[in-house]
């Protein structure tokens, strides 16, 4: 892997990073919540019927269909950080699991953001002049449906993927075990998302999901500072990505990986 890959997948992640841990929060605060977004959500919850939320959607299109869109762009950005992070953990011979885990993962989910967008637009333009209990009783049913893929396969694969790269950064030290740590915090978040969805798969995620979110986010950056630190040893190391790259330590000693 050329150090020019390195570094630009590096400085990927933490425009990623800060978009997941920053921006996506101040769009939430900033537009969503002051057109009633989170009290449409409620009600939706506590009736059983996603009438409301369809309700807000009709009146609010632009926004239904900005914010979901918000939500994927760091995710495609980075949905090639698995492989490279393999390379830089195990080298070619091994991780291929949790590599194809995180690349899942962040698919998945914003292959399932984009059609809950498609569906909640199309029940909002049917909202007008239809049966509103109904279309809310069947957008309901499908975000279930979105709740139990995204929400909770999909953060099982992201599980996954950050133990599986995190796990041996704990065991390196220096800035790799901040990194490794975070990651690993962030994989437990993700469980938790999944654990709370699959008891009760009508809640909304909350602020679990949320805060699993943004602390991508904040793992995001950190990774991506770790590869802008030591991508031109990184690829003076493996010019042709076929043996497996050794991270340094931050007193410039080399430290294996399991």
């Amino acid at each position: 892997m050329r150090t020019f890959q390195i570094r630009s997948r590096g400085q990927l992640a933490i425009f990623a990073g800060a978009w997941l841990l920053a921006f996506v929060p101040f769009f939430q605060v900033g537009a969503l919540l002051p057109q009633g977004y989170a009290t449409a959500i409620q009600q939706a919850a506590h009736a059983n019927n996603y009438a409301p939320l369809v309700a807000w959607a009709a009146q609010h299109l632009g926004l239904a269909i900005a914010f979901p869109i918000i939500e994927i762009v760091p995710l495609v950005l980075v949905v090639r950080l698995p492989e490279l992070l393999r390379n830089v953990v195990y080298g070619a011979e091994r991780g291929r699991v949790g590599q194809w885990c995180g690349m899942a993962g962040l698919g998945l989910i914003a292959a399932v953001t984009i059609v809950n967008m498609l569906q909640l637009i199309g029940a909002a333009h049917q909202f007008a002049h239809g049966d509103q209990s109904a279309i809310g009783a069947n957008f309901r049913y499908f975000a279930i449906l979105e709740s139990l893929v995204a929400d909770i396969l999909g953060s099982i694969l992201l599980v996954i993927w950050l133990v599986s790269i995190n796990v041996p950064l704990v065991r390196i030290g220096g800035f790799e075990r901040v990194v490794g740590i975070a990651g690993v915090l962030n994989a437990a978040l993700f469980a938790a998302t999944a654990g709370l969805l699959a008891f009760n798969p009508q809640q909304p995620p909350g602020a679990i999901a949320g805060s699993a979110l943004a602390f991508l986010g904040l793992w995001l950056i950190l990774t991506g500072v770790l590869l802008t630190r030591r991508a031109t040893a990184l690829g003076e190391e493996l010019p042709d990505a076929t043996t497996p790259l050794t991270i340094k330590d931050s007193e410039g000693e080399i430290a294996g990986k399991a």
